[in-house]
């Protein structure tokens, strides 16, 4: 299976590294490798391609803090993916795939073709405990609980959020919309503040760890 490729995340031991591509005439998919033994698993995610269907381009992937869990989350098609992560020598699986939200008649922020892959890939976090999911949809921001995949709070929704980043402490989210403010919230859902970074126009916003 090829795709144009969104983004990925390594588990973590170090022994997979999940991707998740974008299909032109089938739906997106993950990815996922094993770096030990050099075999791979593709799973299936729902929806068209892009060539039909932009929001194809909308696919994150977050990861609990415990590694047990990996999350596949497109908020413009309003769809969340559970998915195990290959623990205890098991193999990675689906399983279950829910509607979070209504699906979002949006072009990708007008991009239809494959430069939106620049769009895609930042717009999911799980908070520390691993209990929440919080994922940029068509505009605004999702809550969402990790244990029934419903949707128990939402914000900014007047904003097309390009990039969500986790901070160190996993206390809050930095969300990026596409005039380039970034505004800060708590993991619970309250927004704290917003401001403009005057950066001229940053295209993402990444956590970075701190120094062991």
């Amino acid at each position: 299976m090829t795709g144009t490729r969104l983004s990925g995340i390594p588990s973590l031991d170090g022994q997979w590294l999940f991707s998740v591509y974008a299909r032109p005439d089938k739906g997106s998919f993950v990815h996922a490798l094993n770096l030990d033994a050099a075999i791979a698993f593709c799973l299936d995610l729902p929806g068209a391609g892009y060539s039909t269907d932009p929001t194809a381009f909308m696919w994150s992937l977050a990861m609990s803090g415990d590694g047990s869990r990996l999350y596949a989350a497109n908020g413009p098609m309003g769809l969340v993916a559970s998915l195990s992560t290959g623990a205890n020598n098991s193999v990675p699986s689906i399983l279950r795939t829910t509607q979070v939200g209504s699906a979002s008649q949006t072009s990708a922020f007008g991009v239809q073709n494959v430069q939106a892959k620049e769009l895609g890939g930042g717009g999911a976090a799980v908070s520390p405990d691993g209990k929440t999911l919080v994922m940029s949809g068509a505009t605004g921001i999702s809550w969402v609980s990790t244990t029934s995949l419903q949707t128990s709070a939402s914000g900014l929704s007047s904003r097309r959020i390009w990039s969500l980043a986790l901070s160190p402490s996993g206390d809050f989210i930095f969300a990026l919309d596409e005039a380039g403010n970034i505004a800060q919230l708590t993991i619970k859902g309250a927004v704290l503040s917003s401001f403009d970074p005057k950066l001229g126009q940053p295209l993402a916003i990444m956590r970075v760890e701190p120094a062991p």
